[in-house]
């Protein structure tokens, strides 16, 4: 609330205000499958997250008698979830459910109303959709590794494509083992720049926050309150239901493969150098993609770059058609090798 309520007062392009409408949905927001057509959901009282930690559900409540949990009390939280989830025993079909949430619309919509509207199913899908996030604690350990580019595709794949991802709420955050992090968010209630914000906003506030010299949150938890720890969710799913969950996870595994990613880094310059020769920085990319589509494909074709409209009041996004007569001049140019005129 605090994040929000300061973006929407004060964020500006220079002097020119940008409309905040998308961001009271960052939190407390879930897409629900429909038969004919899925509607959004924000819900105004949520407290608590949804954590995937070894293929078991739990609850964290964030807030407890009025107050935020600090970082310290977050952290023990967090510490008791991952040390009961190596004892607990997921419940048939939990491991695997949030693969539901990739699968076909019209299928998921209809599993849900089968299999989920009543009992404990209900309940618990119920205290997922209005968490204020999902947040799933992974043991593995992605990164870069100039020997092995695969893991930085891998990495990439993994938040697009992973079988924890739980694609209806607003964003999951996945925590890996080695400290990495990634954020999956959900399109329909806003724009890629709102999630980026809330990501620049959270490495602001990690630095401002620190660690001890032993890596632990600073600070200690109130000696005057004990903290109930988290629940862990309950569920009856029957062995159709399993079935299902089993082939959309199949289906998933098959999205997953026939994703065509590879992450390049590239560190030889930036957006600076480009300044420097009095240049766009995004003029320079999009020309680029083009340069290299071409030289690739030895053809044009039409290009989709997204332009931001938060100029005016609920505006999101409109397309930017940058393959033009001029660019396609400036790449032929660059591959004949002769100047062209100007």
């Amino acid at each position: 609330k605090q994040w929000y309520q300061r973006r929407v007062r004060g964020f500006a392009m220079g002097t020119a205000p940008l409309c905040g409408e998308q961001y009271p949905r960052t939190f407390s927001t879930t897409r629900i499958p429909c038969l004919v057509q899925d509607r959004i959901e924000h819900y105004t009282d949520s407290r608590h997250v949804a954590v995937l930690c070894g293929g078991k559900w739990y609850i964290l409540n964030v807030i407890h008698a009025g107050r935020q949990l600090t970082p310290i009390e977050l952290q023990k939280q967090i510490i008791w979830i991952e040390e009961a989830s190596k004892t607990d025993v997921a419940s048939p079909g939990e491991e695997s459910l949030a693969v539901m949430t990739s699968t076909e619309r019209t299928k998921w919509a209809a599993f849900r109303e089968t299999y989920f509207s009543k009992g404990f199913n209900k309940h618990s899908l119920a205290l997922i959709e209005q968490s204020l996030f999902v947040a799933v604690l992974d043991d593995s350990e992605p990164g870069y590794d100039a020997n092995n580019p695969d893991m930085l595709d891998n990495y990439a794949k993994t938040m697009l494509c992973g079988k924890n991802i739980w694609y209806d709420k607003s964003f999951t955050l996945v925590c890996f083992g080695n400290g990495k992090i990634g954020i999956n968010a959900e399109h329909s209630w806003a724009d890629a720049t709102i999630i980026s914000h809330l990501a620049e906003e959270c490495f602001n506030w990690d630095i401002e926050l620190g660690y001890t010299p032993d890596g632990n949150c600073r600070g200690a938890p109130r000696d005057d309150m004990i903290l109930p720890p988290p629940r862990r969710l309950r569920w009856d799913i029957n062995n159709e239901a399993i079935d299902l969950i089993s082939i959309a996870r199949e289906e998933a595994m098959v999205m997953r493969q026939d994703l065509d990613l590879h992450i390049l880094k590239h560190d030889a310059f930036g957006k600076g150098l480009m300044k420097k020769c009095k240049m766009s920085p995004d003029a320079f990319i999009q020309t680029a993609l083009q340069f290299a589509y071409f030289k690739n494909q030895g053809k044009f074709s039409l290009t989709y770059e997204s332009s931001m409209t938060r100029l005016f009041r609920s505006g999101r996004t409109e397309t930017v058609r940058s393959c033009s007569s001029e660019s396609c001049a400036f790449v032929k140019a660059m591959v004949d090798g002769k100047p062209a005129e100007e």
